[in-house]
């Protein structure tokens, strides 16, 4: 009988198709949990591991993940309060104009890797770092062209990232209102180009307001992470619960994937909006990453995980031939 019904409790995760035509459920894979409390928010993998950067208050690390059964430690590799031009860095923010003196300045949302160098987004600034040779560089990208990059509030600005290497082509996501994508020739670090893609019919759903239970409030488009592979970029669409395969000459979808079936009650919470923050693929697996927002994992998590608190979680996708 217990047999049972956890097979349906897994279906229930991981059913076989979504509803929507000609989009594909993701068959997930293996799914881990923090050992710790986290908000994770950026993820990159490399030939050396993955790794995450994230948005807490205090956060000024760059960690990679350790695996043990079905949960990870987020052990410490790179403290940027180490690194030569840090400390002016910081300084700077000080006197940042663009935002509200209660703002926070320094805001990880998401990290991309060429080689040994990382790349980091600063999401409320609107800035994007260079970790290299133990050096810290806010990088010259002039953005002041684009006053649609810094609209909306400070927590909705630059939240991914993704590195074209080969091209020398770096491509930032703004979260949202409006949400945008960044074309940057690294070479001159100019912008080339800002656009959005053609929204998932998922997108801009109306729900009762979760707070009040009066009228309706609509969850926004959203970009959430980005990643880039063998040719093109990958984008997370958190609202939609889904990533989309985009062509970056043309900025356009070529197929999307979705993963609501596992995620969408992974943490018991009132509120409609989803958690996934992290984007990153490997050769056969789409991984993504969820902030469960200090929010506990829901009871049927528990039976299947065996995993009881407050947890962020890393999903591992079987990544679909020719995605």
């Amino acid at each position: 009988m217990r047999q049972g019904f956890l097979s349906f409790i897994i279906l229930l995760f991981t059913g076989p198709a979504s509803a929507e035509s000609g989009r594909a459920e993701l068959k997930l894979d293996r799914a881990y949990f923090g050992k710790t409390a986290f908000e994770l928010s950026g993820i990159t993998a490399t030939p050396g591991g993955i790794y995450a950067v994230g948005d807490g208050p205090a956060e000024h690390v760059l960690y990679r993940f350790e695996f043990q059964k079905n949960r990870f430690h987020l052990a410490p590799r790179l403290n940027f309060k180490t690194l030569k031009g840090f400390k002016e860095y910081t300084q700077e923010l000080g006197g940042n104009q663009t935002l509200a003196v209660a703002d926070r300045r320094f805001d990880t949302e998401g990290v991309a890797a060429c080689g040994s160098t990382f790349y980091v987004v600063n999401e409320r600034v609107r800035q994007v770092l260079e970790l290299k040779g133990g050096v810290l560089t806010a990088l010259p990208i002039d953005f002041s062209k684009y006053p649609e990059l810094a609209a909306g509030e400070g927590n909705a600005g630059l939240e991914g990232i993704a590195v074209d290497c080969a091209q020398q082509l770096m491509y930032l996501a703004k979260e949202r209102d409006p949400r945008r994508l960044v074309t940057v020739a690294m070479k001159t670090w100019q912008v080339l180009a800002v656009n959005d893609l053609t929204p998932s019919e998922r997108s801009g759903q109306k729900v009762i307001n979760y707070k009040t239970g009066q009228g309706l409030q609509e969850i926004s488009t959203d970009f959430a992470d980005l990643a880039f592979d063998q040719g093109f970029l990958y984008v997370l669409e958190r609202s939609a619960y889904e990533v989309a395969k985009v062509d970056p000459k043309t900025m356009t979808v070529v197929q999307r994937v979705s993963y609501y079936l596992t995620t969408r009650h992974m943490y018991d919470s009132d509120e409609p909006f989803a958690k996934a923050e992290a984007l990153t693929l490997t050769k056969d697996r789409i991984v993504v990453g969820e902030d469960n927002n200090a929010e506990p994992l829901a009871q049927r998590a528990q039976v299947i995980y065996g995993v009881k608190g407050s947890h962020p979680g890393l999903y591992f996708f079987h990544r679909p031939q020719g995605f």
